[in-house]
Parts: structure tokens; sequence; C-alpha cells
């Protein structure tokens, strides 16, 4: 008898688990992801939009590796619906991408993830990509290779190339910002040179600006090639690599001279510190054909000076913490009437120009019937790197619940920011905005008129007392009591198999606890705080870096990147590592910065991005 009732449990706690199991799918399964193309036969001149719709209860939309495209934009919509008290959203993302090569190219499955788990996944997509619809061949491409290939460094001799008919080629849709004539006019009668685009005026600490580095070459030259042999190195700053799409140039006249134009470079800078900031040359070597051979000829942009300010102390508003630019605040209700019980979505919207990526989420004030929770809402963020710096929108989102009736009246919120055009600071408010609540239905009196205090459930109080039984175990305390021999069973086995496993391989084992020994390092830092806490996290991320892959984080060369890249981390991965550290390290040496950051919101970020990388490696 003791053996059946022996076997009969452990049916019983296999029953247990599977049914676990089961329900934990279904959780999981709460959500759907389409994608599709808006054409899937184009030529290589034309661009490709991506538009990928999410629903559901999801935490992420995880992008496949797209190496045959080029990432020329991203616009982002978000919608959320609370129904019985469960958060849906519906998302729609709109990439607009460009071909790297003809041929059939596919966009892989995209994946939406909630507590890091697959829940669904698109169909991968296949497009077709016709060569150039004009004849022309691509003209120069991105160098391969910074260094540039061993060849003779020769000085540009000064040549006479005899003009040619100026080719016109038509179907181009490649935006190139116009520069200031006059820099132009000082490279007159060049066959080629780069022209370097940045302020004219002074900028201000914490100011983002654009700078853009372009190769001009004579329209009837034949380059055949260019090679990177210096790229810009920034000091004091914060930057922000842009996406170039050279394809086959754009044609640009200067005076009586026609010229095909390539953006080499492109980026959004952000000085951290006061002082003459200098705009670093770019040298690039060019191969020109001339009868039989390729010539090369090394092009070196002119040095640049700015001038940056720190933001003056005097005439400071109150609550200001360094933003720089021209922004706009707006707060809004999903809806302005509720029951008691219900919730509602507070939106808040900070637009503009300027340091759209220092703002920082504001403190909404409200009366003590209301319950506020913050919701997540990075992915509704558009912040849009241009001629003006940062430009675009940042969305915040509370979660709004009344616990009484009554009209609420919830404050008009307050930005201070510094406006480096008229020199002055400014500040711009909201509009308050008000929330009536009215009584909830379902037989219960929100709010007795007579006493604040009480309460009085209606069915209780008319219920026969021989209805009225006495309350059994809770379920919860049944399963715990039979789950609990099962789990230490399990916990026993699984410390076994771990020894054993860091016994055989300590290199693999190492690898294997990488990112759990990261993340509990962040939680300490989360509850401990330091007094270097951006220098610990940066610390954090290096030492995952070299136990997981085996990288030593400790300069930002081109053999640090083919290692990344190597080790199976897609681009985009890649460029957030690079972007992570950058943020970090500003704030490390920008106090102002530093204390107006919140550490938990960085530290959130960092195990986002240290758990991709994770699931990315090799």
């Amino acid at each position: 008898m003791k053996g059946c009732r022996h076997t009969n449990f452990l049916l019983a706690m296999s029953g247990l688990v599977v049914f676990t199991l089961m329900a934990c799918g279904q959780v999981y399964g709460k959500g759907s992801i389409t994608a599709r193309v808006d054409r899937s036969r184009v030529y290589q001149e034309q661009y490709i939009t991506l538009l990928i719709t999410a629903s559901g209860s999801f935490d992420q939309i995880e992008l496949p590796a797209m190496n045959d495209f080029d990432r020329l934009g991203t616009s982002r919509s978000t919608s959320i619906s609370i129904i019985n008290g469960q958060v849906s959203r519906q998302q729609q993302v709109q990439i607009t991408l460009a071909a790297r090569r003809t041929g059939k190219l596919t966009i892989g499955p995209i994946k939406l993830l909630k507590d890091g788990k697959v829940i669904a996944q698109s169909n991968p997509i296949q497009v077709t990509v016709l060569p150039s619809a004009h004849g022309y061949q691509p003209g120069p491409k991105a160098p391969s290779n910074p260094a540039g290939p061993s060849v003779p460094q020769p000085s540009v001799p000064q040549i006479q190339i005899p003009g040619m008919p100026q080719i016109q080629i038509p179907g181009f849709n490649i935006q190139i910002p116009q520069m200031p004539v006059p820099s132009i006019q000082a490279h007159k009668g060049k066959p080629f040179f780069i022209h370097v685009t940045a302020p004219t005026r002074e900028v201000y600490v914490g100011e983002p600006f654009y700078v853009e580095y372009d190769l001009y070459i004579r329209a009837d030259l034949d380059a055949t090639d260019a090679d990177m042999v210096h790229s810009p190195n920034f000091q004091g700053v914060v930057a922000q690599t842009l996406n170039t799409n050279q394809g086959s140039g754009t044609l640009r006249q200067v005076q009586d001279v026609q010229y095909r134009v390539y953006p080499e470079y492109r980026a959004v800078l952000t000085p951290i510190r006061a002082g003459q900031l200098q705009v670093d040359q770019m040298k690039v070597r060019l191969y020109i054909q001339r009868f039989m051979t390729a010539r090369p000829y090394m092009v070196t942009s002119r040095a640049v000076t700015i001038n940056v300010k720190q933001v003056p102390q005097a005439g400071r508003p109150d609550g200001y913490y360094g933003l720089v630019g021209q922004f706009r605040i707006k707060a809004s209700l999903s809806k302005p009437r509720v029951k008691v019980g219900e919730s509602t979505v507070l939106t808040v919207t900070i637009s503009g120009s300027g340091s759209l990526n220092s703002v920082k989420r504001p403190m909404v004030k409200t009366d003590p019937g209301l319950r506020v929770e913050v919701l997540p809402s990075r992915d509704m963020d558009d912040v849009r790197p241009g001629l003006g710096g940062l430009a675009g929108k940042r969305v915040f989102q509370y979660l709004i619940t009344p616990s009484s009736v009554g009209k609420y009246t919830i404050p008009a919120l307050q930005l201070g920011m510094y406006n480096p055009l008229a020199r002055k600071f400014e500040v711009e408010h909201s509009k308050p905005v008000t929330l009536l609540v009215t009584k909830a239905g379902g037989g219960v009196v929100a709010r007795s008129q007579g006493n604040e205090h009480m309460v009085i459930p209606i069915l209780s109080r008319f219920l026969p007392e021989h209805h009225k039984r006495a309350r059994p175990l809770p379920r919860t305390a049944m399963w715990v009591l039979f789950a609990l021999p099962l789990v230490f069973y399990l916990s026993v086995e699984a410390r076994n198999v771990a020894l054993s496993r860091r016994l055989r391989d300590p290199a693999a084992y190492r690898r294997a606890q990488a990112l759990k020994k990261a993340i509990t390092r962040l939680q300490e830092l989360k509850k401990q705080g330091s007094a270097d806490v951006y220098g610990e996290i940066e610390r954090v991320i290096r030492t995952f870096m070299n136990e997981r892959l085996g990288i030593a984080m400790n300069d930002t060369n081109g053999g640090m990147q083919k290692g990344l890249e190597d080790s199976g981390l897609d681009r985009e991965t890649i460029r957030g590592l690079s972007e992570q550290l950058e943020s970090i390290s500003f704030v490390r040496f920008a106090p102002a910065a530093a204390a107006n950051m919140s550490v938990d919101k960085v530290i959130g970020q960092v195990e986002q991005l240290l758990r991709k990388i994770d699931r990315e490696a090799k």
C-alpha cells in the first residue's frame, strides 16, 4: 500500500508540472504579428517600405538581421487598450529600406517577445531587386577596410583633365542638404575635394548638432574606388553615427562645374564640455581611372573649429535640469470620464528639437484619490537626427486609477529649457487635465452618504446565515504543500548538474553564467547605489563581454568591431552597445547630466541589451 501511495504521489506531481507548462504556454501565446512590403519587385535605386503590425500583450518586437538592406528611416505608432484590468496594445512600425544588391533578397521572420520568449512571428518576405532602370552601375562604395589597401600614399598632384560631356542621371531620390555657398566656392577649380558641413555659430554644452563629410568628384572623371584612410575622431562629444546611403551619388552644380557627391560620414554630436571643439579631418584615398590604370590620390578635408559655451547659471528656472533646445509639452487623457476602479491613460508628449535624449519623465502630482502607475512607452518615441541635431517627440504614459467619486484636476506640468537661438531660458506649461469619476456599478455602494469610511457590501448583508460556510484551506497553500518535495528534488539535481558542468569545462561554465552574474550585479547596484554607479555599470558591461564573448572592450578600433561581428551580433546590436557605452561615459564625466538621469532606467536598458547580446552570440 505504501508503494502504491508513493506511485500515485509521483503521478500527481507529474500531472501538476505538465498542467503548469501548458498554462504557461497559453499565457505566452496571446499576441500576433504580421509584416508586408509595399512592393515585392523593385529597381535597385528604389526604396522599399516594410510595415509591421503587432497586437496583444507583448514586450518588444525583434527584427531579423537584414544584411542585404540599408535602413533609411523608422517611424512608430502605438495604441493601448485596457479591458478588465488587462493592458493590451497595438503597434505599427514602418521601416524604409534600400537594397544593397540585386537578386532575390529575403527579410527573415520578425518575432514578438514576451518576458524574453517568442509568442508569435511573421512569415519571411522575399523581394526581387532588379538592376537599375537607367543602365548605370554603382559608383564608389563605402570602405570595407578603414586602413585602405597597402599602396603608396602620394600627395595629390596638380593635374589638368580635359572636360567631358556632362552626364545627366535621372531618377534619384537621395536628399543631401545644401551647403553654404561661400564654403563650397573655396574649393573652386578642384577635380575632387571633401566638404564639411558643421554649425557656423557657437553651440552649447548638451546641444546636439549635425556634421557631414561629402566627397565631391567631377562628373567627367572615372572614379573606380574610394578607401577611408582616416575617419573623423571626435573628443569631448557623444557621437551618434548616421547611415550614409551612397548609391551612385547625386549630381550637383557648383558654378559651371558639375560634381557627383557621395556622403562619406554623417553624425549628430553632443558636446559634453565647454571650449574649442575640433571637428576632425577626414582622409580618403580616391582611385581615378586614367588610360589603363587606376591612379590613387589622397583627399583631405579642412579642419573646422566650433566654439562650445556653457549654459548660463543666471536666470535658470525652477526644475531646470539641462535641456537645450526648443520644446513643447502637452498632456491628455484617453478617457476624461471613468467609474471608480476603472483606469484611464495619461499621455504626456514633449516635442521639438534639441537635446531630446536628455528629456526626463515628468513628475505627475495628483490627488490622494488617484493611483498613478508608470506605463512603458519608449516604443512611442520618435527621435529623428537631422540638420537641426535631434528633432521629434518623447512620449510618457501613466495609468490613472481612481478610488473614490469626485472631480479631479491633474495640475499643469512645467518644462524648463535654454533656447540657444534666442539665448535665453524659457518655460513651457501643459494645460491642466480634468478627470470626472462616477460611482461604480455591480451592487456595491462606492461611498456612503452618512459616513465617509463606511462601505456596505449589499449582497453579503442579505445573505442567509446557513449559506455562510467556513472558508476552506486556500488552493495555493495546498499546491505548495504538494509541490515542496518535487521542488527540493529538482533543485538538488540542478545543483549537481551545474557542479559537474563547471568541473568539466570551466570556460563554458563562465560563458553560460556571464549573463546571470551581470544581471545579479546590476540588481545589487540598483538597491545599494554607489558613488560611481555609472562606472560600476560600465565595468559590468565590459566584464560580461569578456566572459561571454572573450572580447576585451578596451578600445573602439576595427579589431574590436570585427570581433563583435564574428561573434554573431547584429549590426543594430553592435551600434546599440556602442551608443550605451558612450551614453554612460557621458554621464560619468558630466555631473549635471548624471544628477538628472535615472539610474534605474539606465540599468533596465543595460539589462535588455545584455540579454539581447546573450541571445545573438554564437
